[in-house]
């Protein structure tokens, strides 16, 4: 009796995975302290790392300093625990502001990004990818 064995290779099985299912797609942040700020942002792979595209937003709150600003920061932790500050801006009430910043961290290797105050580094806003 002859036993002929065939073997099916799934090339997706296989192959690594190259950016979690985020890359790409547009992702509310989370509020971690009470704000005037709300964002989305959208990792975006590239050959050389991450460009990460943000949409930031500033309410009007009630006693607030016409003309008031305020600086904040963009900081990626990497899945090893490294915290690196990618991007700083200014911002005022009322507006809306669309940072782009980059990194050297691949897609798949960002554990989550943060904004900050750029004044004292207090986490105002994060998105944490699985």
């Amino acid at each position: 009796m002859i036993v002929v064995l065939t073997a099916i290779v799934l090339p997706s099985v296989l192959a690594p995975t190259q950016a979690p299912p985020i890359a790409g797609k547009s992702v509310v942040m989370t509020q971690v302290e009470p704000s005037a700020l709300s964002a989305d942002l959208k990792l975006v792979t590239e050959p050389w790392g991450t460009r990460i595209e943000s949409r930031c937003s500033y309410a009007v709150w009630e006693g607030q300093e016409p003309g008031q600003t305020w600086t904040y920061a963009m900081v990626v932790t990497d899945r090893a625990g490294k915290q690196t500050q990618i991007s700083t801006w200014k911002a005022a009430a009322g507006t809306t502001v669309e940072p782009t910043a980059t990194t050297s961290v691949p897609v798949a290797d960002i554990a989550s990004v943060d904004i900050r105050s750029a004044t004292n580094g207090t986490v105002l806003l994060r998105t944490t990818f699985g």
